[in-house]
């Protein structure tokens, strides 16, 4: 089995092998003479993948049909248990979104943004010239509870201030522009619970959903399993107008992911299960074996546009 150069690791188990030759819509690069990965093509948008050093697999960074997973104009619940891949999942959406000229906004509930920003450079490798042109923006809402002051230029100082944090979401909603969509993202909303009640929660979650939609923007808001009363679970999933369910199996040698989205108000959607794996540099997301199921996957992704600027693709500023 190939090692990689680097950590000289194993890249995939055999226990793992028939698993991982499923995943995404990209299919693994073949070994050359000289240990590299000659490139594929993506099947789902035809140019050319690249490989990813760790895995050894390869993954399309150009790919905007996968944007056709998540319409836009939605407010989106995000849930399933700790260490499933929550953030990850929302780190790989917004630098589909950086990229396709949208403002995306991270509000931090409850990690420090300086180990945010680590963690999504993973897959957003230009991050701070993102950043320095204004089109990602970090809301500080953590520091305060760690009692220190903030890096950041948005962030509130009292922990679980939802007039503020709407305050400031309402502001920079307003103040990016026409041509430029807003993506929110919330991560996560549990320690919103600690501090206000459901019902204020909801009702915050509400407010700004609908502003951000207004606009042509989305809001991304995660949940931990078991975190709340299945009252107020429920109360938020019947909120929500899409549903993305995350899942791990650990009955095998090693832990299997699956996603699927279970509701997308007013669009056709594919609602199956499917492994997807937490690569070094990005998201792999896999492909129905059967072939009635592999196209309706495509029918549904193949439904919407990406939502991208006119023309081109935005790379920050120099």
């Amino acid at each position: 089995m190939n090692r990689c150069l680097r950590c000289k690791k194993t890249y995939l188990e055999s226990a793992q092998e028939q698993f991982l030759d499923n995943l995404m819509a990209i299919p693994r690069g073949t070994a050359s003479t000289d240990g590299a990965n000659i490139a594929t093509a993506c099947p789902i948008c035809g140019k050319q993948s690249v490989s990813d050093l760790h895995s050894g697999l390869c993954y399309c960074d150009k790919c905007e049909r996968m944007l056709g997973w998540l319409p836009g104009m939605r407010t989106y619940m995000i849930y399933g248990g700790s260490g499933v891949g929550k953030s990850a999942l929302l780190y790989k959406m917004i630098e589909l979104y950086l990229r396709n000229s949208m403002t995306c906004v991270y509000v931090a509930l409850d990690e420090f943004p300086s180990q945010v920003k680590l963690n999504l450079k993973r897959f957003a490798k230009e991050l701070g010239g993102f950043e320095a042109q204004g089109q990602m923006i970090f809301l500080d809402c953590y520091s305060c509870v760690g009692g220190v002051q903030s890096e950041e230029k948005n962030h509130i100082t009292t922990p679980g201030d939802l007039n503020d944090l709407n305050i400031q979401l309402s502001s920079i909603i307003e103040t990016s522009g026409a041509d430029r969509q807003v993506r929110i993202f919330l991560d996560s909303i549990t320690p919103l619970f600690t501090y206000r009640e459901s019902s204020a929660v909801i009702k915050f979650l509400l407010t700004i959903g609908a502003k951000v939609k207004a606009r042509g923007g989305s809001l991304f808001f995660t949940l931990g399993l078991g975190a709340i009363s299945q009252e107020d679970q429920k109360k938020l999933e019947l909120m929500a107008d899409a549903l993305v369910e995350l899942k791990i199996d650990q009955s095998g040698s090693r832990p299997k992911r699956y996603f699927r989205v279970s509701k997308i108000r007013g669009a056709q959607f594919f609602d199956e299960w499917l492994p997807f794996y937490i690569g070094n540099q990005t998201i792999y997301v896999g492909l129905p074996e059967a072939p009635d199921q592999l196209e309706r996957l495509r029918s549904a992704i193949q439904g919407f546009a990406p939502e991208s600027a006119p023309a081109g693709t935005s790379q920050p500023a120099s």
